[in-house]
C-alpha cells in the first residue's frame, strides 16, 4: 500500500499506532499499560475540549455545557454493560 505522507490516509494510521502500541503493551507489561491509558485518556479529553471552545463560541455558554453534558450518557451505558458484564458468571449466567 502507497500513502503519500501528508495525506488523510498517513494521519488514519500515525493516530492508529498508539492504539495498537496500547494493545502490544497490555500482553507485556500491566502498569505500563495503565498509565499510557491515562495519556490517552488525557489526550483526547484535550482534543474534545478543543471542540466544545468551538461549540461554545457558536451557540453559546449555557447551551455548550448543556450539549457537553450529553456525552456522559455513552458513558454511563458503557459502565453499565462493564458491570453487568462482571456479574455475569460463567455461560453468561447472572449471579446473585
Amino acid at each position: 500500500m502507497n500513502v503519500r505522507t501528508g495525506s488523510l490516509a498517513a494521519k488514519f494510521w500515525v493516530a492508529g499506532g498508539g492504539l495498537a502500541l496500547l494493545l502490544a503493551v497490555a500482553h507485556l507489561f500491566n502498569d505500563a499499560l495503565s498509565s499510557m491509558l491515562m495519556g490517552l485518556t488525557v489526550g483526547l479529553a484535550g482534543l474534545l475540549y478543543v471542540g466544545v471552545g468551538r461549540l461554545q463560541e457558536v451557540v453559546g455558554m449555557a447551551p455548550a455545557m448543556a450539549l457537553s453534558y450529553l456525552a456522559l450518557l455513552p458513558a454511563a451505558l458503557l459502565a453499565r454493560a462493564a458491570v453487568d458484564g462482571r456479574r455475569a458468571g460463567p455461560g453468561g449466567a447472572k449471579t446473585p
